[in-house]
């Protein structure tokens, strides 16, 4: 199989149970295939991300909320940005903010996007076949 065909995993930092279960349902209904793993804080994704080792051949993703317990995601961002073993990993946040001053944050940062999280569903959906078409069927992800 061509690898740029192959599904690209998604890891999904969001401390919140009822929005990642929306999260889960916008996914399912957009048809986003590859494997998913949430974690509740940027320490647990940061954990996990220590754990995957320098040869990892995974194709990932991080989908990240910034307000989090443990370690926030701007927290977390710059740690992920700091490490040359995963800095090719895209990064695109999902938070209630809006705030100029975070977007600008997190740019500064590394972050490859800035999404500020909708609340109705509908508008959910068309964020996630945005985030489909865009992330997992134009562009080239290492």
């Amino acid at each position: 199989m061509d690898r740029f065909k192959e599904p690209v995993g998604i890891l999904i930092a969001e401390d919140d149970d009822e929005y990642f279960g929306l999260l889960q349902e916008a996914m399912k209904e957009t048809a986003i295939k590859g494997p998913v793993q949430r974690f509740a804080d940027g320490e647990a994704l940061m954990n996990h991300l220590g754990l995957r080792g320098k040869n990892s051949s995974e194709r990932l993703m991080i989908l990240m909320d910034l307000n989090m317990p443990k370690k926030t995601g701007h927290e977390a961002l710059r740690e992920i940005r700091a490490i040359p073993e995963l800095r090719k990993i895209p990064i695109v946040i999902m938070t209630v903010s809006n705030d100029p001053r975070d977007i600008a944050r997190c740019y500064e940062a590394g972050a490859n996007s800035f999404i500020t999280k909708p609340f109705d569903f509908d508008q959910l959906l068309k964020t996630f076949e945005i985030f489909k078409q865009y992330w997992l069927e134009r562009v080239q992800l290492p």
